[in-house]
């Protein structure tokens, strides 16, 4: 890459580029060379420590590749098959079908998400979560979110127990044996899964966020549990990780390209997730990449496996959005073939938004979790919003989008006249959520709100959970000061105005309210009881 080529990267990351502000660590390589390696930024707002290429990072689910390769590994040593049960090895998961070391790994496992059962079980974001804390929990769970192999659901428990497994069945930790397995030999002296929450870790970055106030406050990440996270490394130990993906040293090429080939579904479909990482596109480019998060520390792995060029971004600030930069390093480094960036990913929305859309705007329930999303137009866009998160709907003809920057597409079924009737998501080629469309129901035509006040007991939380009502709204309080303000949806299913909570009432044979299961938007259908 010319020199005006860095000129045009730099100028991606000029507002970070202060000695007062946290910022991004990039890392361009080629050829599994670093070709490009800068910092933006302070590292350590405190001790004015700059943002450099040996910066270490919380890369967070970055962790993910090298969790299921040291799994893959260790499982080519003999210890157990990736397609036996974790049972064998955490007998704490209830009875149930076979979940293997691949269901995790590929993330068809149906498990609970881990850091959803905590936030509903009453934990704080600032409280120290260990290993132990979450297998307390699935110990107490009494179903899943869907039988293992049958859909995609990204799940960090399941990686968790993989490590769990790694431990029990080697007698090593997990940070241990990638130190063996991988970092030793490659040479990655600054890179290893962080499992003591306590220790000194020389030249580590702070992670910070906007304060309400305008200032920055630090916001870093409060757990102690490897797996799905935990990994801490640098942008230069990386262009190590990178040389040997295209040239491999550790683990042989044919594991290491098994590493690319994404999982199936029971039946057959294909998914596009493989051994921690996500098979995807850029304009004409197949990637390879992952997203990582905790906390406010962001980092995204973009590679482009046959042009030899991959680009990482380690940031220590939440406003940051890696991802989009990352492509757009891409697009300058690696032209599509016209020589214009590449638009499949992240080609603008008209401001005037395409004719029909009244009948795809509302409200619409997934049915197997009771979880509801809302599509609509907002300043000349069009949203999909769900308690997961907010996503711009691209449009690519007719009633079918494109979420932006994600291979993830949506499409509307029209009814024969009027609203549509249900939408369909899809992700690499397979559908994994239709949601039907449901119309809000007006207070006088619904049961009295009355009805639904009192106190619920969860056994698999652990926890109880008081119902009142507040005007035209249920106030939902839990351990710990936790309050959820419902609004009504449809009949007796409701949805929290400000977290990610769904709940839908449940009715004894008399018709009084007896209980209700409770989703967020990764662990779905837990039950509480009337007390």
């Amino acid at each position: 890459m010319q020199p005006d080529i860095w000129q045009q990267v730099d100028g991606l990351f000029e507002r970070w580029d202060r000695a007062d502000s946290p910022g991004i660590a990039v890392g361009v390589y080629r050829n599994g060379q670093l070709e490009y390696g800068r910092g933006f930024g302070c590292a350590h707002l405190e001790q004015r420590r700059p943002i450099d290429t040996d910066t270490v990072f919380h890369v967070a689910s970055l962790s993910k590749q090298f969790t299921a390769l040291v799994a893959a590994m260790l499982a080519e040593e003999g210890w157990f098959s990736l397609d036996d049960d974790l049972r064998d090895f955490v007998p704490e998961l209830p009875p149930g079908p076979p979940i293997t070391y691949r269901h995790a790994i590929h993330h068809t496992s149906g498990l609970r998400e881990q850091w959803d059962m905590l936030r509903l079980a009453g934990w704080r974001d600032a409280d120290l979560k260990t290993t132990d804390d979450i297998l307390s929990l699935v110990a107490r769970q009494r179903a899943a979110n869907f039988l293992p192999g049958k859909r995609f659901q990204y799940i960090n428990t399941a990686y968790t127990l993989v490590a769990v497994a790694i431990e029990r069945a080697t007698g090593e930790t997990l940070r241990a044996q990638a130190e063996r397995l991988i970092f030793g030999p490659l040479g990655m002296r600054r890179s290893f899964f962080l499992d003591d929450h306590a220790e000194i870790v020389a030249d580590r970055a702070q992670a910070y966020r906007t304060t309400r106030s305008g200032g920055l406050g630090i916001d870093v990440p409060h757990f102690e549990t490897v797996g799905p996270t935990g990994l801490h490394t640098t942008i230069a130990d990386m262009a190590l990780w990178e040389r040997n993906l295209m040239t491999p040293s550790v683990a042989s090429a044919e594991l290491i390209e098994a590493m690319m080939v994404p999982g199936r579904f029971a039946e057959g479909a294909v998914t596009n997730y493989a051994f921690g990482f996500v098979v995807g596109h850029h304009g004409t480019h197949a990637t390879i990449e992952h997203a990582g998060g905790d906390a406010a520390f962001r980092a995204y792995y973009l590679r482009v496996p046959e042009e030899r060029f991959a680009v990482l971004l380690l940031a220590n600030f939440l406003e940051i959005g890696p991802g989009r930069i990352a492509r757009k390093i891409v697009d300058i480094g690696l032209p599509q073939p016209n020589g214009d960036p590449a638009r499949t990913s992240t080609r603008p929305i008209d401001a005037k938004l395409p004719a029909g859309l009244e009948q795809i705007s509302g409200r619409y329930r997934h049915a197997a979790s009771g979880l509801t999303c809302r599509v609509g137009p907002r300043g000349g866009q069009l949203f999909l919003e769900s308690n997961g998160g907010s996503y711009e709907l691209v449009p690519t003809g007719g009633l079918s989008f494109d979420f932006r920057d994600m291979d993830v597409h949506v499409s509307f079924a029209p009814a024969q006249a009027g609203a549509a009737s249900s939408m369909s998501i899809s992700s690499g080629g397979n559908t994994v959520n239709v949601c039907e469309r449901v119309e809000i129901d007006s207070e006088s035509n619904a049961a009295p709100l009355e009805d639904y006040a009192g106190r619920f007991r969860s056994e698999e939380l652990d926890v109880i959970y008081t119902v009142a009502v507040q005007r035209d709204i249920l106030r939902m309080q839990g351990p710990r000061g936790m309050l959820i303000r419902l609004r009504r949806i449809s009949g007796d299913g409701f949805a929290a105005l400000d977290t990610t909570l769904d709940v839908q009432f449940r009715r004894d044979q008399a018709g009084r309210i007896e209980g209700y299961l409770l989703s967020s938007e990764r662990a779905w259908n837990i039950g509480f009881s009337r007390v």
